[in-house]
């Protein structure tokens, strides 16, 4: 099968976020919009973003105009400040519950701050937690998860239950049964030391059935996400399976099938399409032509075939052709005027001071 008989879906990095498997299942207590506002960050986060003049040290700030912020959160822009007020507040207070391999928590501060002032949002990750944002530094992987989907579920336990989904993307790989105990954790309902917060779902029992069990079902119906997962049912279950542990508690385990994964021939395609590209890109450039066309193309497909860190390096070489092939702004009558008499004073000033 060639290239040809395969209709290769390009994607923009736009349309994804990506999300380290620590901060998948670090503890957390979101609402839907404080989730929206902390996807947009990580939408817009580079690994090369980290590393700025090779500093190690160096944390990045997002910044986010009216024009970005009514659309991704589709808000019209009267309504924006108030609307985007208290989530941005609350989410600069959160803190994270990191565990270790051995069970241990640690928590910190989820981002180092977030502002809203003229119509810009800025929001700041927490150095401490450079390890976690960067998705190539995580030794356990991570999870690329469908914006237009995500912005769309308007629950937080489903938006998290979305995001375990998303983790295990490959239908060649099975997510892995996970404690009821653990998710109760991740899901607020406990602390890691046993502390009750949420009396109502303590029971495992009530646990899946009023947080999982409806999230599952809310994912299964979403239009949107219809196209790009199917929800499986077994045993009278939809969308999960529970095993029993010798504790006398029981684990869980989502049941999953992502649609339209690439095949190994259609990778392969891509593959071909991207060598086709590059050798078009070659020619272009030798005949003083506008290679930025292509090199999105290019970009977009690694970004389809899930090689982020291509598609990094790709995205900064369009970035820095766009910006030196940015047309300066021609000057208005009033700049050319004052241009004008900029030079009358100077003029005067050098015969007047400088020629004696």
């Amino acid at each position: 099968m060639t290239e040809k008989n395969i209709e290769l879906v390009t994607e923009d990095h736009l349309d994804y976020h990506f999300k380290t498997h620590g901060l998948i299942y670090a503890s957390t207590s979101l609402t839907c919009r404080m989730m929206d506002m902390f996807a947009l960050m990580l939408t817009h986060m580079k690994e090369s973003d980290w590393n700025k003049n090779n500093d190690q040290h160096f944390v990045p700030e997002y910044r986010f105009n009216t024009s970005q912020l009514t659309q991704w959160f589709d808000i019209d822009v009267k309504y924006l400040a108030t609307a985007l007020k208290n989530p941005a507040k609350s989410l600069g207070e959160k803190q994270i519950g990191i565990e270790d391999d051995k069970g241990s928590f640690a928590y910190y501060p989820l981002l180092a701050k977030v502002t809203y002032a003229d119509g810009t949002l800025t929001i700041k990750p927490n150095g401490e937690l450079r390890e976690l944002y960067i998705i190539n530094s995580h030794k356990n992987g991570h999870a690329k998860i469908d914006n237009n989907v995500f912005k769309k579920l308007g629950n937080p336990n489903t938006k998290r239950v979305f995001e375990f989904l998303c983790r295990y993307r490959s239908n060649q790989t099975e997510m892995y049964f996970i404690s009821v105990d653990k998710l109760q954790v991740l899901f607020g309902v406990k602390t890691d030391k046993g502390k009750v917060l949420k009396k109502t779902y303590m029971r495992h029992s009530a646990f899946i059935s009023r947080i999982i069990a409806p999230a599952l079902a809310d994912i299964a119906t979403n239009p949107i996400a219809k196209d790009k997962l199917e929800i499986i049912t077994k045993d009278g279950l939809q969308g999960y399976e529970v095993e029993p542990t010798s504790d006398g508690g029981c684990k869980i385990r989502f049941l999953v099938k992502w649609k339209n994964q690439l095949s190994i021939k259609e990778a392969e395609a891509c593959y071909s399409k991207i060598s086709s590209l590059m050798k078009q890109k070659q020619d272009i450039e030798s005949e003083g032509g506008d290679v930025l066309p292509t090199l999105r193309e290019i970009h977009s497909l690694f970004l389809r075939l899930g090689n982020e860190g291509h598609a990094e390096v790709l995205e900064d070489e369009i970035n820095k052709l766009v910006e030196s092939n940015r047309i300066p702004d021609e000057p208005n009558e009033e700049e050319l005027k004052l241009a004008e008499k900029r030079r009358e004073v100077d003029n005067l000033f050098e015969q007047m001071f400088l020629k004696k």
